[in-house]
């Protein structure tokens, strides 16, 4: 990252002045204006699934996996679903809209630039989220999780047959095949 540094101190960095900017109404409305129009897209609806009733209420076991969760779990609300994922250090109930953003809090890490150094993000408050959910199929069920922190998304496919489940997890940032998370499997009673 030398390099970047480099054009930073020579380009940037004779920029910054310790004096205040004079104001600049005309600037200043039309930044207001711009910051006031950005939103996510709308989610992409999705069709109607009876299986949506069947998982509602139900806890699926998972299989040992990369992500060290090992369990996960339904709830139809209204028109919103709650998921909740359990390993063994932690629970996070996600909340997520249909046709719609439904935004709030997590301590679920997403996907990052330094999610491999030691001790990322210890210390910073709960991530800002926004989830979104819909049926592609009968059996289909995809869960979107924007992070509203950074410029990342997360993606959960979880696929029902009977009473099993698969799920696949892809995310924003790393959308090389081939470093694709295994899928999880898992099963209800």
């Amino acid at each position: 990252m030398q390099g970047e540094l480099d054009l930073v101190f020579k380009h940037l960095l004779p920029g910054f002045k310790t004096a205040t900017l004079p104001a600049d109404k005309k600037t200043s409305s039309a930044l207001k204006q711009r910051l006031a129009s950005l939103s996510l897209p709308k989610p992409v609806a999705g069709v109607n699934s009876a299986t949506a009733q069947k998982i509602s209420g139900k806890t699926f076991d998972l299989a040992s996996n990369q992500t060290n969760y090992n369990e996960i779990s339904f709830k139809n609300a209204g028109k919103d679903l709650q998921v909740d994922l359990k390993s063994e250090k932690a629970s996070y109930k996600i909340s997520f809209g249909s046709g719609a953003w439904k935004f709030g809090e997590t301590e679920k890490l997403g996907p990052s630039l330094v999610a491999r150094a030691k001790a990322h993000f210890k210390g910073l408050p709960p991530s800002k989220i926004a989830g979104s959910y819909r049926w592609k199929d009968e059996n289909t069920l995809e869960l979107t999780l924007r992070y509203i922190d950074s410029p990342h998304t997360e993606t959960i496919l979880c696929t029902f047959n009977e009473k099993d489940i698969a799920i696949d997890i892809t995310n924003s940032f790393d959308s090389n095949p081939a470093n694709k998370l295994p899928t999880i499997k898992g099963k209800t009673e």
